[in-house]
C-alpha cells in the first residue's frame, strides 16, 4: 500500500526535527513523515496554534507553545483557563465581625452597628456628640455609650436630679428639702443635727436642785427628786417635823429626808417611843429572844442552845442516840450520825437488808446479816449464791464402767448389758481385773496451752480411773476430764509424777507418767502494753476507781505515781487498781500508772476530775408586810453539791441594828421564824457551799401603830 502524493515529505531534515521520517524504499528521497504532536504539514514544519480556539476564558491572554499553550488571567481570575473567580473575602479582610462581599477582583464589607471603614476598622465614638448632660463623662463603647454622672445627677444621660430626700435622712419629723447632691433639714422643736437626729438635752443645765435626777423629754425635762426634796426643780425641802413624830414630848429637827427627836429622860428611838430597854443592847446570843424587864431582863434561848445569855451550845451528842456505834456529829439544835457499814437510818437503827436484791439463786434462802448475808441452798445446788448446781456424778457412784448422768438433786446410772441395780453393781459378765495402758514419760515446754495424757484401762466391769499427782495436790490449772490428765498454760510447777489408778470391784491396776517441762527458751518476750482511759470524772465526796489493764511477757510489775508525790489519803491500791475514797479537789489531778519487765516499761496517765453543782435556790423567802409585835415564818432551800449551808442575814431599814432581829431556826436552818417583829428591813438567805453561793431577798414591811415619815 503506497501513500497519497499530497502525504509525500521531500524533506527529510524538516520533518525529523518535529516528527519521524519514513523512507519510500521505491523513491529516492521520498518519505512519509509522522508529526509530533503539536505539528503538522507533509514534513511537520507548522506549528499547530492551540490559542485559535481562545481556551483562555474571562478576557485572559493566550499563549500558544509547543503542542499547548498558556493562560494569563485577568486580575480577579486563576486556573488553567482563568476559569475561577478569586475571592477576595478568603482572607476574611472584615474586621469587628462585619460581613464581607466578594466582587470581581475586589471586595465591600458591611459593618455591623457601631463600626465603619473600608474594613470596618473604625469604632465610631458615639461620645462625639457629647451626650452626657451636667458635666457627666461620657465613656464610648461599641454601638453604645455610658455616662459617669457627676455626685446628684443620675439617668443614662445624667439628666436626673437625684433627689436626697428619696431615703427620709431627716429624723424624728424633720422636713427635707433637696439640693443638688445634698439635702437640708429643718427639724422639729427638741431636735438638732445635720439629721434631726440629736434629742436636745435639756438636762444640760443641770435644772434639777439638790441632787435630783434630770430625765430629758423631747422639748421638756422631769426632775426625780431625793427623798426629802419636792417640786418641779426639787425646789423644796420637806418638813418631816409636820406630823409631829416625836412622841412623849420628844423635840423634832428637820432634816433632809429625815428627823431627829431629842427624846425627855427615860425614852430612846428614833420617835421616842421605846422605854429603855434593857434586851436594846441584844445580850441574848444565838438567836434567843429578850424580855425586858425592870432593871433586868430574861433570855427565851432557840433550840439548841442554854445559859443566862444562851451562850451555850447544847450536845445533843450527850445521850449517844447513835446506835450500833454509829458516831454522833452535834450540830445546833440537831445531830447527824456516821452509821457503821451495814446499817442505816437517823439513829443507825435499821440493820440494812443485804437480802434485799435477792441474792441467793435457784430458790436459796437469804439471811440476812450485819454488812453481809448467806445463803441456805435447796438441796442439789452449793455456791456462795447456790449459782452452782451440784454434779452427783463427781463421785463416780455408777459401777462396772457404767454412764452416770446429773440430774437435779440426783443421779442415774445406765448400766452395760448384762449389769443391773441402782449403780450398776450387779452383774453377770465374767470379771477381768484392770489393766492401764500409759506411757511412762512425756516432755512439755514451757507455756504450752493444753497439755493430754489419756490412761486407758481395760477390765470388766469397765474399771473407774483416777488421776493423782504423787505426794501433792494438783496445781490450780491441772484437772481430770474423763480419762485424761488436762494440763492447761504448762509451768514448771506442773512437772513430776502422776499416778493413774483403774479400779473395779475385781482389783485395781496403777501407773505412773513423768512429765518433763523443758524451760521456755524461745516464747517471744514482750515489752509492757497498758490499756487505760484517759480521763476519769467523779463528783466531789465519792470513790474514785483508776483501772490500769497490763499486758506483756514475763508479767509486768506496776507501781504508780500521782499528784507529784503528795500525800492523799483514803487511797488503796491493788496491782493495776487504784481505789480513791471520799476524792475532794486535793485528789484530783494526774495520775501515773507505770508498768514495768525485763524488756522494758511502758507509762499511761488518768486525769482525775470532781465535778461539783453550785448552790442554786429552789425556794426563795417572800415578801411579807405586817403589823408590829407578830412572828412569821421565813422558808429558803437550795440545791447543790456538796450540800450547801442556809445562812440568814437582815438589814434595817432604820439602820437601828445590823444583826438578826429576834429568830428560830427550824428544819436545819431552811426555816427561819423571825419572833416579835419590830423592824422593817431587807432579809437576805444565803446558799453557800465551796463552790459558789445564791442568794434572795426579800423586803419585810412591819407597821407600828404610829407611823414614822423617813
Amino acid at each position: 500500500m503506497f501513500a497519497s502524493l499530497s502525504e509525500i515529505c521531500n524533506a527529510q531534515s524538516t520533518c525529523i526535527r518535529h516528527g519521524k521520517y519514513k523512507e519510500i524504499t521505491i523513491f529516492q528521497h521520498l518519505g512519509v513523515c509522522t508529526c509530533n504532536g503539536g505539528y503538522t504539514g507533509k514534513c511537520c514544519e507548522t506549528n499547530i496554534n492551540e490559542c485559535h480556539s481562545n481556551p483562555c476564558q474571562h478576557g485572559g491572554a493566550c499563549h500558544d507553545k509547543s503542542n499547548g499553550y498558556t493562560c494569563t488571567c485577568r486580575a480577579g481570575y486563576s486556573g488553567a483557563v482563568c476559569q475561577t473567580d478569586i475571592n477576595e473575602c478568603g482572607s476574611n479582610p472584615c474586621l469587628n465581625h462585619g460581613h464581607c462581599h466578594n466582587g470581581i477582583n475586589s471586595y465591600t464589607c458591611s459593618c455591623r452597628s457601631g463600626f465603619a471603614g473600608h474594613r470596618c476598622e473604625t469604632n465610631i465614638n458615639e461620645c462625639a456628640k457629647h451626650p452626657c448632660l451636667h458635666g457627666g463623662t461620657c465613656h464610648d463603647g461599641v454601638n453604645t455609650y455610658t455616662c459617669t454622672c457627676p455626685h446628684g445627677y443620675s439617668g443614662t444621660k445624667c439628666q436626673t436630679n437625684t433627689n436626697e430626700c428619696a431615703s427620709n435622712p431627716c429624723l424624728h419629723g424633720g422636713t427635707c428639702l433637696d439640693g443638688v447632691n445634698k439635702y437640708t433639714c429643718t427639724c422639729l422643736h427638741g431636735y438638732t443635727g445635720k439629721r434631726c437626729e440629736t434629742d436636745i438635752n435639756e438636762c444640760a443645765a443641770t435644772p434639777c436642785q439638790h441632787g435630783g435626777t434630770c430625765h430629758d423629754g423631747i422639748n421638756k425635762y422631769t426632775c426625780t427628786c431625793l427623798r426629802g426634796y419636792t417640786g418641779s426643780r426639787c425646789q423644796t425641802n420637806i418638813n418631816e417635823c409636820a406630823k409631829t413624830p416625836c412622841l412623849h414630848g420628844g423635840t423634832c429637827h428637820d432634816g433632809v429626808n429625815k428627823y431627829t427627836c431629842t427624846c425627855v429622860r427615860g425614852y430612846s428611838g428614833a420617835s421616842c417611843q421605846t422605854n429603855i430597854n434593857e434586851c436594846a443592847s441584844r445580850p441574848c446570843k444565838h438567836g434567843g429572844v429578850c424580855h425586858d424587864g425592870v432593871n433586868k431582863y430574861t433570855c427565851s434561848c432557840a433550840s439548841g442552845y442554854t445559859g443566862v445569855n444562851c451562850e451555850t451550845d447544847i450536845n445533843e451528842c450527850s445521850s449517844n442516840p447513835c446506835q450500833h456505834r454509829g458516831v454522833c456529829h452535834d450540830g445546833v439544835n440537831k445531830y447527824t450520825c456516821s452509821c457503821k457499814a451495814g446499817f442505816a437510818g437517823v439513829h443507825c437503827e435499821k440493820n440494812i437488808n443485804e437480802c434485799a436484791s435477792n441474792p441467793c439463786q435457784y430458790g436459796g434462802t437469804c439471811n440476812d446479816g450485819v454488812n453481809s448475808y448467806t445463803c441456805s441452798c435447796i438441796a442439789g445446788f452449793h455456791g456462795v449464791h447456790c449459782e452452782t448446781e451440784i454434779d452427783e456424778c463427781a463421785s463416780h457412784p455408777c459401777q462396772n464402767g457404767a454412764t452416770c448422768v446429773d440430774q437435779f438433786n440426783g443421779y442415774k446410772c445406765e448400766c452395760l448389758d448384762g449389769d443391773s441395780g441402782k449403780n450398776c453393781e450387779l452383774g453377770t459378765t465374767v470379771p477381768e481385773t484392770p489393766k492401764i495402758n500409759l506411757i511412762s514419760e512425756t516432755t512439755v515446754t514451757e507455756g504450752t496451752p493444753v497439755l493430754k495424757i489419756a490412761c486407758f484401762a481395760e477390765g470388766i466391769p469397765a474399771p473407774v480411773v483416777t488421776w493423782e499427782e504423787i505426794d501433792a495436790k494438783f496445781q490450780p490449772n491441772v484437772r481430770q476430764i474423763g480419762h485424761f490428765l488436762v494440763i492447761q498454760n504448762v509451768t514448771m510447777a506442773d512437772k513430776g509424777y502422776y499416778t493413774c489408778t483403774a479400779k473395779n470391784r475385781v482389783g485395781t491396776d496403777i501407773k505412773a507418767v513423768n512429765i518433763i517441762v523443758a524451760s521456755q527458751s524461745t516464747r517471744p518476750y514482750v515489752a509492757p502494753v497498758i490499756s487505760a482511759p484517759s480521763t476519769v470524772i467523779v463528783k466531789y465526796y465519792t470513790d474514785a476507781r483508776l483501772v490500769c489493764n497490763v499486758t506483756g511477757y514475763p508479767i509486768p510489775s506496776v507501781r504508780w505515781e500521782y499528784n507529784q508525790g503528795r500525800n492523799i489519803p483514803g487511797v488503796k491500791i491493788s496491782g493495776g487498781v487504784m481505789l480513791i475514797s471520799n476524792v475532794t479537789s486535793e485528789a484530783t489531778g494526774l495520775y501515773v500508772c507505770i508498768a514495768t519487765n525485763d524488756i522494758g516499761s511502758s507509762r499511761a496517765n488518768i486525769m482525775l476530775e470532781a465535778t461539783y453543782d453550785s448552790p442554786k435556790l429552789l425556794t426563795s423567802p417572800l415578801v411579807y408586810s405586817g403589823k408590829a409585835g407578830i412572828s412569821h415564818n421565813f422558808t429558803c432551800s437550795a440545791t447543790g453539791h456538796p450540800v450547801p449551808i442556809i445562812t440568814w442575814t437582815f438589814a434595817s431599814f432604820s439602820h437601828h441594828i445590823d444583826t438578826l432581829p429576834p429568830h428560830k431556826m427550824h428544819s436545819h436552818g431552811n426555816l427561819i421564824e423571825l419572833v416579835d417583829m419590830q423592824e422593817s428591813g431587807i432579809l437576805t438567805c444565803t446558799a453557800t457551799n465551796e463552790f459558789g453561793m445564791d442568794t434572795a431577798k426579800a423586803t419585810v414591811i412591819v407597821h407600828h401603830s404610829s407611823a414614822v415619815v423617813g
